[in-house]
């Protein structure tokens, strides 16, 4: 086994681990609160896709941390006032990608939960259960393909599709209990390193009708900005997601979210990549925090991100 196959196999068995013995389910809803979705492939802009993709077989893989604050507030019943359901959050994203044919790539990702904290739940429902512990999150599939373009330079146009998998820990309000699906469309301009990304979507998971606020499907738009700063070395990222329910599309701010991240992405040596990012949010849909730091560290051939 190769020394890259080896570390990526300890960081595996960390991650699932770190989840053991945790996989019993609660009464608490079944909803993720974590809406920073990372991707797993090397050439995209933090949680924004493009329509790049390294060389054939050029593979990648890394971990982003991400501590979130208040990622979900509710009302409590009887005038008990806006309650911190999930008032902080530290999660943990493995990922892998594999690039095919230099126009298509492929990953994976699996968050886990390394820490919660909250208010008393039972200010909102008294058989929910408190929120403590690590545990892991939804197995995320991620698969890209362009289909205009050469993913050099000028206009590119492609699709991205997500599917993410029940593995989560029902008590830790980091997954569903049933599988979800997103669909991309992904259009993209490069010139001298500059890249512009923008990102239209829809997500169709299982709606939770007796929780407040609504989940259920929505309509995703995304934006990403990248920005050479010095050559191969370091690059300015910047993104905005914004996620809206589909059934009542941008009615009230329990219906829409918004959030606005930047970092900066450096290559301190051959193969190793680090970024540093940080992000503002408002909105009280599900998974909507108020802000959010996140550190990446990731193992990148040289060139994934010339041009």
């Amino acid at each position: 086994m190769s020394r890259r196959a080896t570390c990526l196999a300890v960081m595996v068995s960390v991650f699932l681990g770190v989840g053991a013995g945790q996989l019993a389910w609660a009464d608490n809803p079944a909803i993720n609160t974590d809406d920073f979705l990372p991707s797993p492939h090397a050439r995209d802009i933090l949680d924004v896709n493009t329509t790049r993709a390294a060389k054939h077989l050029q593979y990648s893989g890394g971990i982003w941390f991400t501590y979130r604050q208040s990622p979900l507030v509710v009302q409590g019943f009887l005038g008990e006032g806006e309650v911190e359901l999930v008032g902080a959050q530290l999660v943990g994203n493995l990922q892998f990608a594999m690039p095919l044919f230099g126009r298509a790539s492929v990953g994976v990702d699996l968050p886990t939960l390394l820490y919660t904290a909250g208010d008393e739940p039972s200010q909102v429902n008294p058989d929910w259960s408190q929120l403590s512990g690590a545990g892991l999150g939804d197995l995320r599939l991620s698969a890209k393909v362009r289909f205009w373009g050469d993913g050099k330079r000028g206009l590119g146009v492609g699709a991205a599709q997500e599917l993410t998998l029940p593995t989560s820990v029902g008590d830790k309000l980091l997954g569903s209990d049933a599988p979800t699906s997103t669909t991309r469309l992904v259009v993209d301009y490069q010139c001298t390193g500059f890249v512009l990304a923008l990102n239209g979507g829809y997500l169709v998971r299982k709606a939770a009708t007796d929780f407040t606020p609504s989940v259920g499907d929505e309509v995703l738009m995304g934006a990403g900005l990248q920005i050479p700063l010095l050559r191969d070395v370091l690059q300015l990222l910047l993104t905005n997601q914004t996620r809206t329910l589909a059934s009542d599309p941008f009615a009230a701010t329990r219906a829409t979210a918004n959030s606005t991240r930047g970092g900066l992405r450096i290559r301190p040596f051959r193969n190793l990549v680090v970024t540093a990012a940080g992000a503002v949010g408002f909105g009280a849909l599900a998974g909507s925090a108020a802000w959010e730091g996140m550190l990446q560290i990731a193992w990148e051939p040289r060139g994934s991100h010339e041009h």
